[in-house]
């Protein structure tokens, strides 16, 4: 069974409180430094906003504990590696923060890398130890946590881990030919007849496997499917069942075809993106519930087609 997981991530506030991780949150805020900066690409907002939560959610990093700060400081680096400059600078003042000074004494800054790096023990005492001695031959006494949290990154083995939570490509989206990775003609090319005809009907949409956050992303509206069934509300998990069969064919096929397209290289790691672009309007018209008292039973009716998937879903999105 595959489980659409919606975890919460908690992040760290610059005076030490937990936040919830929110990724519409960032996409706005990513989006308002794209219209300063004058950019109408603002499809790139939401791209960041998943590479950044997909990193996030990532095995290796479930263990550790990041801040607003960090997540602030990655979005800029990836809006300035992937060409956007002007967007980076505008995001960086949106979202400059006053952090409190901390003294540099041994307590405090290993209570910062302990709860940033996820380090104890020796490791901890060690690295708190060369952070304090690198601050003292600078003269300093007192400064904000993040001053100390670098020195930490840089004095570590593995230096800037919160950089390689999502690696942006290695050269800028503005000297690419294209956006895409994959793109959305070169995915419907090839496929078979009925996948064709469900994507023409709209019930199943698709994107181009963008460069900023290479991802399956498919669009599901479940309105047009049960329409097609011939049923009377409120519909029941057994009675959306056969629609969910050739839209999983459907979703399978298309799978395929972009790990094919994309290679060895990303193939295997795309992850799945589901998007329901129209839950709200399914839920009021078939499940006769209104929004968004609906979204579990849209969740639980979901899992169902999930099962039929070849693939996990990394996220499940309902509008």
């Amino acid at each position: 069974m595959i489980k659409l997981s919606d975890n919460s991530i908690q992040l760290i506030t610059v005076d030490g409180n937990r936040i919830e991780f929110e990724t519409e949150e960032l996409q706005g805020r990513i989006i308002n430094s794209c219209l300063d900066a004058g950019i109408r690409e603002v499809w790139i907002a939401e791209d960041i906003a998943l590479s950044v939560e997909y990193a996030l959610r990532a095995p290796e990093n479930q263990e550790r504990t990041f801040s607003v700060s960090d997540i602030n400081g990655l979005v800029v680096k990836i809006l300035e590696n992937t060409g956007y400059p002007d967007a980076a600078e505008s995001f960086r003042l949106r979202n400059e923060g006053a952090e409190n000074e901390i003294e540099s004494k041994p307590e405090t800054v290993s209570t910062v890398i302990r709860k940033h790096l996820g380090l104890s023990g020796k490791k901890l005492e060690d690295l708190t130890g060369r952070v304090l001695q690198a601050a003292e031959s600078l003269g300093i006494k007192s400064a904000v946590p993040n001053f100390f949290l670098e020195l930490a990154r840089h004095y570590r083995e593995h230096k800037m881990p919160v950089s390689g939570l999502v690696a942006p490509p290695p050269e800028s989206r503005r000297n690419n030919k294209t956006p895409w990775l994959v793109s959305p003609d070169a995915i419907k090319e090839g496929l078979s007849e009925n996948t064709s005809k469900m994507l023409d009907s709209g019930i199943i949409g698709i994107s181009g496997v963008s460069r900023l956050f290479p991802a399956i992303k498919i669009t599901l509206r479940l309105v047009k499917l049960v329409d097609m069934l011939d049923l009377n509300p409120p519909v029941t998990e057994m009675s959306v069942l056969p629609g969910f069969v050739p839209a999983a064919d459907t979703v399978n096929e298309v799978i395929m075809a972009v790990k094919r397209l994309a290679g060895s290289k990303h193939g295997n790691k795309l992850p799945l993106y589901l998007q329901v672009a129209d839950a709200a309007e399914f839920a009021e018209r078939w499940l006769e519930i209104p929004w968004p008292k609906a979204e579990p039973c849209c969740r639980e009716l979901l899992d169902y087609l999930s099962r039929m998937l070849d693939q996990n879903v990394f996220k499940l999105k309902l509008r």
